[in-house]
């Protein structure tokens, strides 16, 4: 479970003032502690009805496809993967890598006709922002590009020397956000390493551009035009504790919001923070105690990107010692599907409303689950 994160963890101080440029969606400026976004906690307790959608994960070693709405559900081939192999959606198709199996093939599901493909071997496996691409990781430095269908003969590019694709050895999917693909200046993830640094690599240049170090990456959001990109991080210490502070930074702009943790606990690193469609909010998960202290409790919480107001959702206590936890953001933004080891909840996060969801076959299957377009 703990393979799910999209965390990335580099030791050292953050770079100051590493990311420049101007315009476009900006995360507000980081405040003084005088100044602190407001914490506000509000709940509804009613049943709440769930839109439209279909959502795709993995359950005992098969791939399942399913509206919770309707109840529909459809079985899909076996997949030789962990439930908590992420998923990954392009062209139509669904795409994943084999967790139990080095550099085995990755696998191509094509919803429209049932059809299962298996293309080039790989580590993990990802999409270009927007779409258009398709990215193998045959290793920490050897990256394919296919076109988003999988098909045609891949272009092979590997990245510069002394930088590795973020997280192969922690389990961490690959990504690529506006301007290139992170990529780490070490390729394991000790917390000893203190001049460890992330960046933007781009692949046809083979420019490496400096994001700054010290950073644990939680999560990314990038428009379908790719211009920016919001990057959810922590500082990351020595000693491989964090402090109980989330930043939301605008790679376009520089700008950065800081959203202190309400409980003074710090934020679960493992269930990856969840962006909504559009990138205006983000479902994170704040511990209730402090971590390694036996309690792995967390509540899910909503942020404002642009303005870092935090809002915790009561009724959501999810509990889990690993730190594990999944997030997911249904199409429209009007519903949010949380879980952990033991439970999963539906949220409205407009009302702070909750219900119990229980869709699954089991709350860890959503470790896997993505949310797929509705047709039409």
């Amino acid at each position: 479970m703990l393979g799910i994160a999209l965390s990335l963890l580099l030791t050292g101080a953050v770079t100051a003032g590493v990311l420049a440029g101007g315009g476009g969606h900006g995360a507000g400026k980081r405040g003084s502690d005088g100044n602190r976004p407001a914490v506000t906690t509000k709940s509804k307790a009613s049943r709440l009805a769930l839109p439209r959608a279909r959502l795709a994960w993995l359950d005992n070693g098969h791939l399942m496809v399913g509206d919770p709405a309707s109840g529909a559900l459809r079985t899909g081939p076996a997949a030789d993967a962990s439930t908590s192999a992420p998923l990954v959606f392009a062209a139509g198709r669904l795409y994943w890598a084999d967790s139990y199996r080095d550099r085995a093939r990755i696998r191509e599901y094509d919803l429209a006709t049932g059809k299962l493909r298996y293309l080039q071997r790989g580590e993990a496996v990802f999409a270009s922002v927007g779409g258009r691409h398709l990215y193998i990781a045959r290793s920490s430095r050897v990256l394919l590009e296919l076109p988003a269908d999988g098909a045609g003969r891949p272009v092979v590019f590997r990245a510069p020397a002394g930088w590795y694709m973020s997280g192969l050895t922690a389990g961490w999917a690959p990504t690529q956000m506006a301007g290139g693909i992170i990529v780490v200046s070490r390729d394991d993830h000790g917390g000893t390493q203190a001049s460890a640094r992330a960046g933007l690599w781009n692949p046809v240049t083979g420019k490496v551009r400096i994001l700054g170090a010290g950073m644990w990456i939680f999560g990314v959001y990038s428009p379908p035009g790719g211009r920016y990109s919001l990057l959810a991080w922590a500082p990351a210490s020595r000693e491989f504790a964090r402090d109980d502070s989330l930043r939301i930074t605008n790679t376009e702009t520089g700008a950065t919001v800081t959203v202190p943790s309400p409980l003074h606990h710090g934020f679960a690193a493992s269930g990856a923070p969840a962006f909504s469609p559009g990138g205006r909010q983000l479902a994170v998960f704040v511990r209730t105690g402090r971590l390694g202290s036996g309690s792995g409790r967390s509540l899910l919480a909503v942020i404002n990107t642009s303005t870092g107001a935090l809002r915790l959702v009561p009724g959501t206590a999810l509990d889990a010692t690993e730190d594990a936890f999944w997030a997911i953001w249904l199409p429209g933004g009007q519903r949010i599907l949380a879980g952990a080891v033991a439970s999963a909840y539906v949220v409205d996060p407009r009302t702070l409303g909750v219900s119990p969801f229980t869709y699954f076959g089991s709350s860890t299957d959503g470790f896997s689950a993505v949310a797929l377009p509705v047709r039409r």
